[in-house]
């Protein structure tokens, strides 16, 4: 064995020497035609590359020789000149030689020289393969504070590595992948042969890089409620002008730089210059448009062209419930209509066992068409049957103007002209009168209504703002139970779902929540019909502005357009994709992403949707100083009057160097909006992860904040200190964490769908707890002595009412005091900070302990800080 090995050697040696004279050689040949200059440069060339890559002894030359000398030359970079190893590292054997490579690089290949040909390496019997260890830990490794540099080409994108060829004249890098030549970012003006970044060195084959918008936890992100009430903001009456490139189409807004004279502006997204229209003839400084005043960030436009269409609501009723419900439900639906415009077309279904179109065109007499409930019917089989005519092929193209109303539609009809007539027909609703087996549930036909009333919409007024309002009081016991597809079909053509879910029994929210989500319909769940909950929110879906118009909007689209350093990733809320795909789409997606273009079917004054952007500004590239981002959110709608109309919201914001103006940075930080578009973020990942691996990414990003942006001193948790502008993150990451939005013990299926200080509680106070779905106030068990401060026990209800008065949907209103049964849900929710465990502490004030196994806020913090500043986080 010893032989063979010497044999082994003496051979490489003699293959090195030989493959060195044939290159001495061939370079005395070239440089008989070559000029002084070149033959410099290649003899610089020569050098590097009769020296391997870490400089082996004789043994391993042969073997770094054909490692480096089968790369064929790019003949595109003549004068490339390779980097000098820095130091020599000696290796006699293989063994060594795969041990520093796993060291340094995580890496071990099973055949550490390759065959050359196809059918060689299939010989081999053992593939050509590698165990890859990506984070091997590398104590003398330091991350690099910048982003890496990138091949130009877009089928390759590889990273600036030490086997790379360099003109350091020509400041240009060729790949060693797809030989592309590449120019050096501006940063890299100053690199040379003796000062060259650390990714061109060769003991630095591995390398680590931090992406600097990354680091910052929370990503860059906005909360968008697109038609926030404005009374200062009159609606302009004519439509706005757009940038003429193709790509772009941005709307013209304060940002743009403006020549008055030639009567042109630049856009400030793609710097196309534009010309104004002629209506802008008498633009001056002293007389601008109000679409360039500073103050309009924010703009309305009402579109002049195209039909105003009309209100359109479609009741859908379940008819198997209590006679005391239905009554309820039917005095509600009659109420509504009085609330309804003239013009709004209003339609009725009915379900139960079967399945009931109500036509509301008949005189003197009640007429519907009876389908079976356990059979789905598609939107044509639906047409045929009704009779109804079909939709021209203008109303059903997409992105044409409002579709006219059909001239046969006997199923929507005005609420002037069908008032009393459906008054009266809401107020002979009888219960379904099948009967049910005793100790069986009544056969709901819930599925099938609702694809009906889907199939009704999507036949006589498709892309069209309308709204279907479902009533049910139990769950789909028969047909089609999850109604799989619909809210697709209804969210394609603008249309709203609706549900209320009234029961004591399980409805099937959770399956049906997505009908709701994808159209940003309510969904509303009570105990009763019968109970102010449901009375007050229904009724408060039909709330008017100063106007005298309902505040809800239907059938918008939002698209996002933004300046070149950043790209939209996507959006969290009721809106459903329309795959527009732009320069500002970022490859990353959250949420709904992939395009830069949403439909909302439906939306009011409070709907806010979370947009999640990405900084994709090189490291290398910086931005100038004064440089500002710019984003623009354009927002088209049908308003409830039924104008087209839309609004445009520019904004920009401040670039800085994260390395120098970090301070800068953490004092913008908005601690409100960032729990607001986490929790986002977390409720969408409970949605397909379990819950503890929700929890652990959520401290492990808190953990992560803690220590960017907390001032403290290593191994020192009593050091750790936050500004003023992260105090309460904390605090808010604690109460998400034990929220119904992600503990769903105790929580059936449906209310998880729906909802998505402990030592406060002392014998002298007053506590009102708001967790948006229930408002409490709690009296303590002294307080009934002070009946003199009368002021002071109103207070509480005056603030409850006044939250009451502007909550959607209806909170629960409870009023407890000390020991009653509705206490509970104080108990459940408070800070634990005292529990069976610590009730018996000397020298404090008791308040009433918290039997529970939760950790409580000061011990949260505790834990928190000790993770932050521990040196092995």
């Amino acid at each position: 064995m010893h032989s063979d090995v010497a044999e082994h050697g003496a051979a490489e040696r003699q293959s090195a020497s030989g493959c060195a004279a044939e290159r001495r050689s061939g370079r005395a040949r070239r440089c008989e035609r070559t000029p002084t200059w070149q033959r410099r440069a290649a003899r610089r060339v020569g050098r590097q590359r009769q020296r391997p890559c870490c400089c082996y002894v004789a043994r391993r030359c042969a073997v770094d020789s054909q490692e480096t000398d089968s790369r064929p030359a790019d003949p595109r970079l003549s004068t490339s000149v390779r980097h000098p190893t820095p130091f020599p590292v000696v290796m006699a054997t293989f063994p060594e030689f795969i041990s520093q490579n796993e060291e340094r690089d995580g890496v071990r290949f099973s055949w550490n020289v390759w065959p050359s040909s196809r059918l060689e390496a299939t010989r081999m019997v053992v593939p050509v393969a590698a165990l890859l260890t990506p984070l091997r830990e590398r104590p003398d490794l330091p991350p690099i504070q910048y982003e890496p540099v990138l091949c130009s080409r877009a089928t390759c994108r590889a990273v600036l590595n030490p086997m790379c060829q360099v003109d350091y004249r020509a400041k240009l890098w060729a790949c060693n992948f797809c030989y592309q030549r590449n120019q050096f970012p501006p940063t890299y003006a100053g690199i040379s042969e003796v000062n060259q970044p650390a990714e061109l060195l060769p003991q630095f084959s591995t390398i680590e890089y931090v992406v600097q918008a990354t680091r910052m936890v929370v990503p860059v992100a906005a909360l968008l409620t697109p038609l926030r009430e404005r009374p200062d903001l009159p609606p302009i009456q004519y439509e706005p002008v757009l940038c003429s490139r193709a790509t772009c189409r941005a709307v013209l807004n304060p940002m743009c730089q403006v020549d008055y004279r030639a009567k042109l502006w630049a856009c400030n997204f793609c710097y196309q210059r534009n010309q104004f229209p002629p209506t802008y003839a008498g633009i001056s400084e002293v007389n601008q448009p109000a679409e360039l005043l500073p103050q309009f960030s924010t703009i309305e436009y009402v579109v002049q062209r195209g039909p105003q269409m009309p209100l359109i609501f479609l009741y859908v009723v379940d008819t198997c419930m209590e006679d005391e419900d239905l009554q309820a439900l039917k005095e509600s639906l009659q109420m509504s209509l009085s609330l309804l415009p003239p013009t709004a077309l209003v339609g009725l279904i009915t379900f139960g066992r079967m399945v009931q179109v109500h036509e509301l065109g008949c005189e003197g007499i009640s007429k519907s068409y009876v389908f079976r409930g356990n059979k789905d019917l598609s939107a044509k089989q639906l047409q045929e049957m009704l009779g109804l005519t079909k939709p021209s092929a203008a109303q059903g193209a997409r992105g044409q103007q409002a579709p006219q109303q059909p001239l046969s539609n006997r199923f929507l009809q005005p609420v002037q002209k069908i008032d009393m007539n459906l008054t009266d027909l809401l107020g002979e609703l009888q219960r379904d009168p099948w009967p049910v087996t005793q100790g069986k549930r009544s056969l709901r036909s819930l599925g099938s209504a609702m694809s009906i009333a889907v199939g009704l919409l999507e036949c006589t007024f498709p892309n069209t703002g309308a709204r279907i309002m479902t009533f049910i009081g139990g769950p789909a016991t028969q047909g089609p139970g999850m109604v799989v597809g619909d809210e697709l079909k209804a969210s394609a053509n603008g249309h709203i779902m609706d549900i209320y879910a009234c029961a004591l029994d399980q409805t099937g929210l959770l399956e049906m929540k997505c009908c709701s989500n994808h159209t940003g319909g309510y969904m509303v769940m009570a105990d009763s019909f019968n109970t102010s909950l449901f009375k007050q929110t229904f009724q408060r879906v039909f709330t008017k502005d100063v106007q005298g118009s309902f505040k809800m909007a239907f059938a918008a689209t939002l698209e996002i357009k933004t300046s070149r350093e950043i790209k939209v990733s996507g959006a969290i809320g009721p809106c459903v994709s329309l795959n527009a795909k732009g320069p500002c789409v970022s490859e990353n997606e959250i949420g709904t992403g992939g395009t830069c273009q949403w439909k909302m079917c439906g939306l009011d004054q409070s709907t806010t949707l979370a947009l999640y952007f990405e900084v994709v500004n090189q490291h290398n590239a910086p931005i100038p100083q004064g440089g500002r981002g710019a984003l623009q959110f354009v927002t088209q709608y049908q308003h409830s009057s039924g104008q087209r109309r839309i609004r445009v919201t520019t904004i920009a914001r401040n670039w800085a160097d994260a390395q120098t103006q970090i301070q800068s940075i953490a004092a913008s930080f908005d601690q409100e909006a960032a729990a607001i578009l986490m929790a986002r973020l977390a409720v969408q990942r409970a949605e397909s992860e379990e819950g503890p691996d929700v929890l652990r990414w959520l401290d492990r990003q808190l953990i992560r904040l803690c220590q960017k942006f907390g001032d403290y001193h290593k191994d020192d948790p009593s050091s750790f200190r936050f500004s003023e502008t992260f105090s309460l993150y904390p605090q808010f990451m604690f109460h998400l964490r034990r929220s119904p939005f992600l503990q769903v013990f105790n929580n059936s299926p449906d209310e998880s769908s729906y909802y998505r200080h402990h030592s406060s509680i002392l014998p002298d106070r007053i506590l009102l707890m708001d967790t948006f779905f229930q408002i409490l106030i709690y009296h303590g068990e002294e307080m009934s002595e002070y009946e003199n401060f009368r002021h002071l026990l109103q207070a509480p209800v005056d603030d409850a009412q006044e939250l009451l008065h502007t909550r959607f949907p209806m909170p629960r209103y409870i009023d407890t005091e000390h020991g009653g049964s509705q206490a509970r849900f104080l108990l459940s929710k408070v800070n634990p900070s005292q529990t069976h465990n610590n009730m018996y502490n000397w020298g404090q004030e008791s308040g009433a302990p918290i039997l529970t196994d939760d950790v409580s806020l000061q011990v949260f913090m505790d834990h928190l800080k000790k993770l932050a500043v521990s040196s092995a986080a």
